[in-house]
């Protein structure tokens, strides 16, 4: 059997209990490692926080594996039970045939802005109320709110981003923009 399994963004606890449990029973592990980015890793001693948790070694599938040796995988897995773990979810994403690059807080509004200026719909502009989130569900997450024009001076860090605009809000949402104000 194939177990297709997202890990989450955050951390290694983020695996659902289903996914956990194919793990467990899979006799060998594949971990996807070109379309995505681990906001987690190796630890101190070499061995990857995953590793330790699951009890068993991963085996990393780059981009060749994942496009040109895929067949390996499934032959295997008609033999005994695989896991085929993905950062995120596994069925959101698309076939990459570059590296990853990752679109920075800073880069999306400066986007924004250009398409706005060309089309000039006054939908937004850089006193636009955002929020900025970096590595969500990390120990390291960072939120941010404040005008686009003051996002896009804050160093968020390294990936993942993610950039919100506010529409119209209740007055509790209110409290919690003034809690991460800039």
């Amino acid at each position: 059997m194939l177990y297709i399994i997202g890990l989450g963004l955050g951390d290694e606890r983020d695996i659902t209990l289903r996914g956990l449990e194919a793990v467990k029973k899979s006799q060998k592990l594949y971990i996807e490692s070109y379309t995505s980015l681990l906001s987690f890793g190796i630890s101190k001693d070499g061995i990857s926080t995953l590793e330790k948790l699951y009890g068993k070694p991963l085996i990393i599938a780059d981009r060749e594996m994942v496009e040109e040796k895929a067949d390996d995988m499934l032959l295997e897995a008609c033999e005994f039970d695989v896991a085929f773990l993905v950062v995120g979810d596994p069925f959101g994403g698309k076939k990459q045939y570059e590296p990853p690059t990752f679109m920075t807080i800073g880069v999306a509004i400066d986007q924004l802005l250009e398409v706005e200026q060309l089309r000039g719909e006054s939908a937004y502009n850089e006193d636009t109320l955002c929020v900025g989130f970096a590595r969500l569900g990390s120990e390291n997450q960072m939120v941010v709110a404040g005008s686009m024009k003051q996002l896009r001076a804050v160093d968020f860090g390294p990936p993942l981003h993610c950039l919100t605009i506010v529409g119209k809000t209740h007055p509790v949402e209110e409290e919690m923009l003034d809690f991460y104000r800039s």
